[in-house]
């Protein structure tokens, strides 16, 4: 019985650290964003949901995820996402860029692993 309740607590605990990890991931704005650009989505579901597209997607067309890294000045693609895939080092040179990409800044909110790509709402 004791061992029981045990199990029933860790779990319980994990779950709850789990929740800390996703919802630390995307900031306070990026979440006030993506709920009114996507009214009554559940967001961690969509993004289970685009995590396995984006490995189906990847299969599919036999392609690996690309990892970039940013230039100095932090502007650029700089998606760290890391599934099961093989990823690829691409440094990008953006010393024309005045302001970070879209990519960056999604990265940066958190809000990258609930867009397709980084950067594409796609919608049901």
């Amino acid at each position: 019985m004791l061992k029981v309740h045990v199990l029933k607590i860790l779990l319980s605990a994990t779950t709850f650290m789990a929740s800390l990890d996703i919802a630390q991931g995307l900031s306070a704005e990026g979440n006030e964003s993506l709920s009114e650009a996507l009214p009554g989505v559940d967001l961690e579901k969509r993004r289970e949901r685009l995590k396995n597209l984006g490995r189906l997607y990847s299969q599919k067309y036999n392609m690996t995820m690309v990892k970039q890294t940013l230039a100095e000045g932090d502007f650029g693609n700089a998606t760290e996402g890391t599934s099961g895939l093989e990823t690829e080092d691409v440094t990008t040179d953006v010393s024309n860029s005045p302001e970070p990409s879209l990519e960056v800044i999604n990265e940066k909110e958190g809000m990258a692993e609930y867009l397709f790509d980084g950067d594409i709402n796609l919608t049901e």
